[in-house]
């Protein structure tokens, strides 16, 4: 049964995009191609997280294209870089556009599930209304919890209005969906109590595929970095700069290592809070502190090799949280130093395959970097845990090989 399953992705984020949904719902749409499913997708124009179409998208209502093999139909959102409320905007609009285009699969394709990716949560409702006119069962992707993710950081009142709707939302779609499928295990007794149930819950975790032992040559990177890569030892953070990273701390860490002429901090993305980490660098007077734009996932994994440490941030006080950045970073085979105090930080601590400091104690992370930069030892142990855990646990093929299992024993109990 699992190599005739047809299945169609529906979210907002896809590759070329970079962060966490492209790269994950990219690599299991791969991993499902080759163990025989058929997959297609339907999304956005490429717009994350810049918040603005990237070239060769704009100026187009709908487009299609083949994406590492995977057919991939497009249609166009209004494009939103604020977080907040603003994003509804951009959400929303990729709800209207792109609904002609789903229905159309849905009915010409007659996929034997359609795959949703939340957040964000609303996707979920033009899942009901499809299933209503096609009959398509739907499965709902939990990647974050909505909305208690977005009252964490302030952005909603959980006596608000609009909270209680959105509880209402969440908790109908956690019992209308015909599978759940989680990205966080340990967000599994929440949903239940939500109105989940746990014998139609499957897992697909954030992983990465272990890289090979040859390092990529420095003339691969942007010209403007190649000198930073010949004579500094670079710290690199790559991904979104958005407010559950809390990235001021890692300039704050950075104010104390100014003093050690080799080390120096890279920054390689885009988010809502650049701008403010690019007023703090400036008030801190960080020569050793480098911004670069946003780079594709390829490229993001050449910087992670060729430097000398990767850094992970995560602020968000979700205790089951994991990053999905940490994953391609231990399979890089660059160290890594974890600030976070969640799940993903349990899994690297134990496995002894990263360093893991407190995420709002500048000096720690100062201290974790200043040391593992320098000691070969802990480095060699550090890399060889960390590329070990990838392969064994964490490996795309291993985890979609997993999913797609118990997804058919369902789909088999549904028949």
């Amino acid at each position: 049964m699992t190599s005739r399953l047809k299945i169609l992705i529906y979210s907002q984020f896809y590759l070329p995009e970079i962060g966490a949904p492209p790269v994950r719902l990219g690599a299991l749409s791969e991993e499902l191609s080759k163990l025989g499913c058929d997959v297609r997708v339907v999304s956005a124009m490429p717009n994350y997280p810049e918040g603005r179409i990237q070239s060769g998208y704009r100026w187009r209502l709908f487009h299609s294209e083949q994406v590492r093999g995977i057919p991939v139909y497009r249609s166009f959102l209004i494009p939103i870089r604020s977080g907040g409320f603003a994003r509804l905007i951009s959400y929303f609009s990729f709800q209207l556009f792109s609904f002609p285009i789903l229905l159309w699969q849905c009915l010409s394709f007659r996929p034997d599930y359609l795959f949703i990716e939340s957040p964000p949560l609303f996707l979920g409702l033009t899942a009901l209304l499809v299933r209503k006119v096609t009959g398509v069962p739907f499965i709902l992707n939990v990647a974050d919890l909505w909305p208690e993710s977005v009252a964490q950081f302030n952005l909603i009142r959980t006596d608000s209005y609009y909270y209680r709707l959105a509880k209402k939302l969440e908790s109908l779609l956690y019992r209308s969906s015909d599978v759940l499928s989680l990205t966080v295990p340990g967000h599994q007794d929440y949903i239940a109590s939500s109105g989940g149930r746990t014998n139609k819950m499957i897992f697909f975790p954030n992983g990465a595929y272990v890289t090979d032992s040859n390092l990529p040559s420095i003339e691969s990177t942007s010209p403007t970095l190649q000198p930073l890569f010949r004579t500094r030892k670079v710290v690199l953070y790559a991904g979104n700069h958005g407010a559950s990273h809390g990235l001021e701390v890692l300039l704050r860490a950075a104010a104390r290592l100014i003093s050690d002429p080799n080390i120096h901090i890279l920054f390689v993305g885009d988010g809502s809070r650049k701008a403010a980490l690019l007023s703090l660098s400036a008030s801190l007077n960080l020569s050793n502190v480098t911004f670069h734009p946003p780079v594709p996932a390829d490229r993001i994994l050449d910087l992670m090799r060729l430097s000398s440490l990767n850094v992970s941030i995560f602020v968000q006080p979700d205790s089951h949280a994991r990053s999905a950045k940490i994953f391609p970073m231990l399979a890089s085979g660059t160290p890594l130093v974890l600030a976070a105090s969640n799940d993903g930080a349990n899994i690297v601590r134990s496995a002894q395959a990263g360093v893991v400091v407190s995420p709002n104690d500048e000096e720690q992370l100062a201290e974790a970097i200043s040391k593992t930069i320098y000691d070969d030892d802990l480095r060699t142990k550090l890399s060889q845990n960390a590329q070990k855990l990838i392969s064994e646990e964490f490996s795309w093929d291993v985890l979609a090989a997993r999913w797609l299992q118990d997804l058919a024993k369902i789909h088999d109990e549904q028949l």
